[in-house]
């Protein structure tokens, strides 16, 4: 996986340095998020057996730097976590909520397009809920600062010619490689965020 990352890196920069001058757009977009995490928590394992759905808001900067490439950033707001799915007193939800940064290679194939990248993610607060017990208030200390990992996404442009405003329609995946445990509540905590991404949005 670092060398997939690599290669991105190396094919980001080669792009975004080449001598040429950059088209760019504009835009917002909202979410639908299905996410879940690996791992355990509280000594309860499979804690992210149960997705969570959650609501985000970003914004889209996309630069058309070569051809069909174009590099696209869409910073926003984003609600990640899981659940044990088990009720009653033995279950677990933890949320957690992040300033979300996708970074992503984008091909173009016409109206539909690929986005290969990754992400970084600033967490800004957090809170679990242990059966009808729920707890925020220091929680953030025991989970990490940031998280970052994959994100994959196919996508498809329902913009009308000569409009000025594109319409967009995206799926993204993303696989966490950081662990979000800092300081484990119980040992053997560990956690590693998994999700799916629908969003929509308009560039200007």
């Amino acid at each position: 996986m670092r060398r997939i990352t690599m290669m991105l890196a190396v094919a980001l920069t080669v792009i975004l340095f080449r001598p040429v001058a950059a088209q760019f757009d504009f835009g917002v977009l909202g979410s639908a998020n299905d996410c879940n995490l690996k791992g355990q928590l509280l000594g309860q394992p499979n804690i992210g057996d149960t997705p969570r759905l959650s609501f985000g808001l970003g914004l889209i900067a996309v630069a058309k730097v070569y051809d069909r490439f174009s590099l696209q950033v869409a910073p926003g707001l984003l609600e990640k976590g899981g659940e044990n799915g088990s009720p009653g007193e033995e279950s677990i939800e933890v949320r957690l909520s992040y300033i979300d940064i996708p970074v992503n290679l984008k091909i173009s194939m016409g109206k539909p397009y690929l986005l290969l990248g990754g992400y970084y993610s600033y967490l800004i607060s957090a809170s679990y809920t242990e059966g009808f017990k729920a707890s925020s208030e220091g929680v953030s200390d025991n989970f990490s600062d940031d998280d970052s990992g994959l994100d994959i996404a196919v996508g498809v442009d329902l913009g009308v010619k000569n409009s000025g405003t594109g319409f967009v329609v995206e799926l993204h995946w993303t696989r966490g490689f950081s662990e979000l445990v800092k300081t484990p509540i119980q040992p053997g905590d560990t956690l590693e965020h998994r999700g799916f991404h629908l969003k929509f949005g308009v560039v200007f």
